[in-house]
């Protein structure tokens, strides 16, 4: 018989932590995303279990699968994914399952105390597709965390894939928790910094250190792309954050415009979850993520978008600046970072110019790793 605090404590990973600082903000910042779906809440579970060796929580994890594995994979589709990942519907439909009830019921249980319900639906599905590995995005999503806790119950292996860089300046309890057997970690430093909550010897790390040689073209115009931040979702705190931001970006940008020997185009690459309209956007044009090659120099200040680019060997620069406290991205082994004030006095193609070794992440095989899991080769 489960324990009804217990399971509430599943559903609502914040409520022991909630006198940390930015926890309220969290909790609030996912909870806020539930209730917008509370209008589906009647809307019945659509799904197709087939037995599966793998069950992945989102298509964005999916999608980093090889054919094979995706042959052995269950998705659980989630209320984004209709809207991101449309193209890759049909292929998981022979085995998905798609609930968008769950987020409305959650909501009422964490917010409004209705009745606790332990969602013995998503543990009867695992029992059916019978997967010997769970993989989730998250330990802190409370989706991601119920289907974990069944998984655990029936004792099916959980993985974690790390969902995005995680700073040394926050506390390590708003990141994540440990109910995991695997955990997918974005490098050694990472790996350093979420060791006090998740095990290291829970750690895969799938990255390794690289470099690449770039050099600017010479040319008359340059296309230049911000990338933007959900910042201003969490808390006062962050809106402050964002405003920061967004004032290094104009910085550049009045810096780029004294420099009359050459046009620049600007770009701004939006957050999936960030505000839609800002100062900077209304100085440059949205860019789509299949327009990336277009870019001749991406600049951010705190983004996994910096770490991606750059692993592709993309001419990419995290800015920094004495006004916003961020973990160096170059030091992490990251991309490039440079300082501000450095290019407003050189000039951002003085600084740029010739032969650069930019520092990036090389990522190994996501599908070898769970294969291994699989086969009980990795331990």
């Amino acid at each position: 018989m489960i324990n009804e605090k217990d399971f509430s404590n599943i559903i609502d990973p914040w409520i022991e932590h909630i006198d940390i600082f930015g926890m309220p903000e969290s909790r609030f910042a996912t909870l806020n995303r539930y209730r917008q779906l509370l209008c589906f809440k009647k809307i019945p579970t659509i799904e197709v279990k087939r037995r599966k060796d793998v069950l992945v929580l989102g298509t964005g994890i999916y999608k980093r699968f090889d054919l094979n594995l995706r042959k052995k994979t269950h998705v659980v589709i989630s209320a984004r994914d209709i809207l991101r990942d449309f193209s890759v519907l049909g292929e998981v439909s022979k085995s998905f399952t798609f609930n968008l009830s769950i987020y409305g019921i959650i909501y009422n249980q964490v917010v409004n105390n209705n009745r606790t319900d332990s969602f013995l639906n998503i543990k009867y599905a695992l029992s059916v597709i019978k997967p010997k590995v769970i993989v989730l995005k998250s330990t802190i999503d409370p989706i991601n965390r119920v289907w974990a806790f069944w998984a655990n119950e029936l004792n099916i292996k959980i993985v974690c894939i790390q969902h995005g860089i995680f700073s040394s300046k926050v506390s390590l309890n708003l990141l994540e928790r440990d109910i995991v057997d695997y955990y997918v970690v974005l490098g050694t430093k990472q790996s350093e910094i979420i060791s006090p909550i998740i095990p290291i010897h829970k750690h895969i790390n799938i990255f390794k250190s690289s470099s690449f040689i770039f050099q600017l073209e010479n040319k008359k115009i340059f296309n230049i792309c911000f990338i933007g931040s959900d910042y201003e979702r969490y808390s006062e705190a962050g809106k402050i954050m964002k405003g920061k931001l967004l004032d290094i970006y104009t910085d550049l940008i009045q810096t780029l415009a004294i420099d009359k020997s050459v046009e620049y185009k600007l770009f701004y690459k939006m957050h999936p979850s960030e505000t839609k309209m800002n100062k900077v956007l209304r100085l440059a044009k949205t860019l789509k993520k299949t327009e990336y090659n277009k870019i001749d120099v991406f600049f951010g200040v705190s983004s996994t978008l910096l770490m991606d680019l750059s692993s592709k060997h993309m001419c990419t620069i995290q800015l920094r600046s004495k006004f916003l406290d961020v973990d160096n991205y170059q030091d992490l082994g990251y991309c490039a970072s440079i300082d501000i004030d450095y290019i407003k006095t050189k000039g951002l193609l003085a600084t740029l110019e010739g032969i650069k070794t930019y520092p990036c992440l090389k990522e190994k095989s996501l599908s070898k790793v769970v294969e291994s899991i699989l086969n009980s080769n990795l331990n």
